[in-house]
């Protein structure tokens, strides 16, 4: 059984690096976005490359996924085209626990609104928004800083890839209808990164702490436009004492860009401290 697979995201090209190692009954041998130069694999595009889904289609049309039965699309950002997804077996990697968060953005809108638990799940691509059957699905924790989160989502993505590319070649794969009520999330935007004066007037610590974290790299990271420009921040932390100079959070935006060169600590309204530690 031949395997392809199509992203341009970091964490799933880590996944990708570890299928391609996979011998057996299976193999992955061609990949639009590169996996690794030691992959002894068909590859078309550099790591990084934003993949257009017009250039997909035509790469479709012209066969190149002819010899090919399983197309993984993990950190797909689109609907693939109809005829694709009925002539092929295409499976998606979504981090939620479908058919909650459908939709762009999933990770981060999950964080912001304070989910603590979530989900990778994996299921068959069709013509609707993150609907098909669903392969597998296992919970994972959203705690600590995204690059954890990502971690987890690797780790656990990358075995039940194992898993089901297993099953799928033995011909004992049972996939299962999504249940529950679909909730659709949309993708973020990089101007919704911004932290402004009313949302940090009536944030806490958690909420202030989760806006940010969810924005770590490779995101559009948060932004606060104080007296003398734009500062972004990378790395946040919550703490019961303040480090380095200490505002309320009325006051951020008074300060100016060289004040952020130490730790600024963010008094927020349940008087705990958001401190941040990385601002460019």
């Amino acid at each position: 059984m031949n395997v392809a697979f199509c992203t341009y995201r970091k964490w799933a090209y880590d996944i990708a690096a570890e299928l391609a190692r996979h011998r057996g009954k299976w193999g992955l041998t061609k990949a639009v976005g590169a996996i690794g130069e030691e992959a002894p694999i068909e590859t078309l595009a550099p790591t990084g490359k934003k993949i257009d889904p017009k250039e997909l289609e035509i790469l479709f049309k012209d066969g190149f996924f002819g010899d090919i039965d399983v197309l993984l699309m993990y950190g797909w950002s689109w609907i693939l085209p109809k005829e694709m997804v009925k002539e092929k077996v295409c499976l998606a990697l979504h981090p939620s626990p479908l058919p909650k968060y459908r939709g762009g953005s999933p990770i981060q809108n999950q964080i912001i609104n304070g989910e603590r638990k979530s989900a990778v799940s994996i299921f068959r691509m069709t013509d609707k928004l993150d609907a098909g059957l669903l392969f597998a699905q296992e919970e994972i924790s959203f705690e600590g800083h995204l690059n954890e989160i990502l971690g987890r989502m690797t780790s656990v993505g990358t075995r039940l890839s194992l898993e089901i590319l297993d099953k799928i070649a033995e011909g004992t794969i049972s996939p299962k209808e999504q249940k529950g009520e679909p909730t659709i999330v949309r993708r973020r935007k990089p101007e919704q990164s911004e932290l402004t004066k009313e949302f940090l007037h009536k944030a806490d610590s958690t909420k202030l702490f989760n806006f940010c974290r969810a924005l770590e790299d490779p995101y559009p990271n948060p932004f606060v436009a104080v007296a003398d420009g734009i500062v972004k921040i990378s790395w946040t932390r919550v703490s019961a004492v303040p480090d380095g100079k200490a505002v309320k959070a009325d006051d951020i935006c008074a300060l100016r860009k060289r004040d952020f060169r130490g730790a600024v600590s963010v008094l927020c309204s349940d008087k705990k401290y958001v401190v941040i530690e990385k601002a460019a």
